[in-house]
Formats: C-alpha cells, structure tokens, sequence
C-alpha cells in the first residue's frame, strides 16, 4: 500500500470516527460547561443557546446537587474535542488527495486501479524519479532507534513515523528532490538524526527539514529549542539550510503546507 492508498483508507476510517464521535455526543445534554475559578474554588455553569434571550444564551448555576450534569458536560467537551480534531485530520488528507488527483495523469491512475499494472507503474516510475541523482543512491548512516515506530509505509521498501512526515516525503518526491529520511547530522557528538536531509533543486546543496509534531508538549518544545542550538552553532540557519514545520494536537499538519513551503520557501 502506498501512500495514497493509505490515505484513502485513513480518511474512510476518520470518516467513521466522525460519525461515531457524533452519535456519542447526541448521548448528552444541550450545551456546554464553564468553569470559572473563585478564589481557591471553582464554579460551574451550564450554558444553553437560546435565541429567544436577549443575549442568545442562557446560563444556569450548577452546586453539589449537579455533579451528574458538570460529569456529563465534561465528558461532552472531551467528545467536542475529539471531533474538531478528526475534522481538522480529514480536512488535512482531504487536501493531500485532491492535489495528489490533479497531479496524476488520469489515463495512469485508471491502469493502476488494476494490482497488477499498480505494481508494475509504481516500480517504473520509481526508477526514474530520483535515481538519476548520484547522490541518492549513496548510503548514509540512518536512526537505529525505536524502528518499531516506522509504521506509516509510503513506498515500497520505505516507511516514516507519522502521516505528516508522509506528507512531506511525498511532496519532496512530487518535487523531484531526492531527500534522505533520519540521516545522521554530521557531527561526532551527539547523534542527531534530522527528520529529512534534502538537496535543494538549484544548489544541490545538503539542507535539513525537520518536522516538530508535538507542541503542546513543555517537554518537547525544551528538547527542540536544544536541537535547533545545535544547528545554528553547527551552520544550519533557519530558512537558510534548515527548515522546519509545527503542528499540535489542535492545529495538525497537512500535505498542503508541506507542498507551499516547498513552492514558496525552498525553490
């Protein structure tokens, strides 16, 4: 399965998630909670959309005799959650298929719909997208750690760790620019393996793409505040030599952004 197809099977089973989110959320009483702290406590309320109110809202004081409706209402906002985030998941798979349909050659996408031919297409268009560069046929030192976690296949013989890394290996190869996936960064100490080691299309010069997928995450941001030092004090300065993309739980990552750094920063 490549990554297209992937795709295509992800956004059916988001699609179900959807729906299920959905169906649970019918399950619990109309509006949502607040919770405003007052002093050392907190006080909740339950609020309810109501046009026929002067302000469109009313909003009802929830005490001890209540826990059963602040129980469900947070367990409502849980679900809420749940579903911005799956919507904003398939908006971001919604946008890599499109792109990737207008890209494809309609006649080619028809003879692929047959195993067979799809195998035999994807194999013979391999060997002529980045294997005329000498510099991707070289091996180099990859990530030993945690091989387990490659778990999203995007061609034959190659996988990555999340969809958005996915994403950006498929627009580099869309862009003809033959990259390295967890090559190890060329120092002695310590062993860094950035997410893509890429040669940009004019320079052919070596440039890093890391992808930081976890910013709502204190630790995490402190880790990458301490490999971006390492970059800059060894040559790599954003924009320049590295670049980097961002997402969190709340604002994810798509093959759209991926395509325009690409278009608008790197060529």
């Amino acid at each position: 399965m490549d990554f297209f197809d992937y795709a295509l099977a992800e956004k059916q089973t988001i699609s179900q998630k959807i729906a299920e989110a959905m169906d649970n959320l019918a399950q619990f009483p109309r509006g949502s909670l607040l919770c405003y702290k007052n002093g050392k406590r907190f006080k909740y309320y339950h609020e309810i959309s109501n046009l026929s109110s002067s302000e469109g809202r009313i909003v009802k004081y929830l005490g001890k005799k209540d826990l059963e409706t602040i129980t469900k209402l947070a367990q409502k906002s849980v679900w809420k959650s749940r579903l911005r985030e799956l919507r904003l998941e398939q908006k971001a798979l919604q946008a890599y298929l499109d792109i990737h349909e207008v890209r494809q050659d309609v006649a080619l996408n028809t003879l692929r719909r047959s195993e067979r031919l799809k195998r035999i297409i994807d194999a013979e268009m391999d060997t002529f997208r980045l294997d005329d560069v000498e510099w991707s046929k070289q091996e180099y030192e990859h990530n030993p750690n945690h091989q387990d976690q490659l778990v999203v296949k995007i061609r034959p013989g190659e996988s990555v760790r999340s969809k958005s890394e996915a994403f950006i290996a498929t627009a580099l190869r869309a862009h003809n620019i033959p990259y390295r996936y967890e090559c190890r960064f060329p120092i002695n100490y310590p062993a860094v393996y950035p997410d893509f080691t890429f040669l940009h299309p004019v320079t052919q010069q070596e440039m890093i793409w890391e992808h930081f997928g976890l910013m709502d995450d204190p630790e995490y941001v402190k880790s990458m505040t301490a490999k971006l030092k390492l970059y800059i004090e060894n040559g790599y300065l954003p924009n320049r030599k590295l670049f980097m993309t961002f997402e969190s739980a709340s604002e994810p990552f798509g093959y759209e952004e991926a395509n325009w750094l690409i278009e608008n920063v790197i060529m």
